[in-house]
C-alpha cells in the first residue's frame, strides 16, 4: 500500500519538475529461464527487477542493489547489453540494461515492492508484459 501511495506522489513530482533520472533493469537467467516479476505498485504487467539509481551511484552497482532489494539475489557478474531513454509523465530516465547468469534460483521476494515473481522460459512468457520489458528482450536477444 506504501509503494502505491509513494508511486502517486512521483508521479505528481513528475508532471511538475520534468526531473532526468537513471534506472536500471537487470534481466536475470537460471537454468534457461528468466525472472519477471509485478511490482505492487504501477499497472500489474511483468516486468524485469530494477529501479532508480540513487544519486552518484554506478549503474552497474544499482542494479546489483535493486535486485537485491526486490528479490534477494547476489547478482555478481552483470554485463551490460543497452541503454534506451524513456519519457513517463514528464520523467525522462536513461535505462540501463543488464544481464546476469545465476545458479541458484531461490527467490526471497519483498512483499513491500514486489506482487509476486517467476522463473519462465522463454517460450512461455507471462502476459501481459509490459511495453519495456517487450523492448529489453528484443534488444538483448538482437545483440
Amino acid at each position: 500500500m506504501l509503494y502505491k501511495f509513494l508511486f502517486a506522489v512521483a508521479r505528481i513530482y513528475w508532471r511538475i519538475f520534468s526531473p532526468r533520472s537513471h534506472s536500471v533493469i537487470c534481466l536475470i537467467e537460471c537454468n534457461d529461464k528468466i525472472l519477471l516479476v509485478r511490482n505492487t505498485y504501477g499497472d500489474m504487467k511483468w516486468v524485469f527487477p530494477g529501479g532508480g539509481c540513487k544519486f552518484g551511484e554506478n549503474p552497474e552497482k544499482s542494479a546489483q542493489r535493486e535486485v537485491m532489494e526486490e528479490v534477494g539475489i547476489a547478482v555478481k557478474q552483470l554485463q551490460k547489453f543497452g541503454v534506451y531513454t524513456e519519457s513517463i509523465l514528464n520523467k525522462n530516465a536513461v535505462v540501463h540494461c543488464f544481464y546476469s547468469s545465476i545458479q541458484n534460483p531461490n527467490l526471497d521476494i519483498d512483499t513491500n515492492e514486489i506482487y509476486e515473481g517467476d522463473w519462465f522460459n522463454w517460450t512461455e512468457l507471462p502476459y501481459p508484459l509490459s511495453l519495456d520489458t517487450e523492448r529489453i528482450i528484443k534488444m538483448y536477444r538482437s545483440q
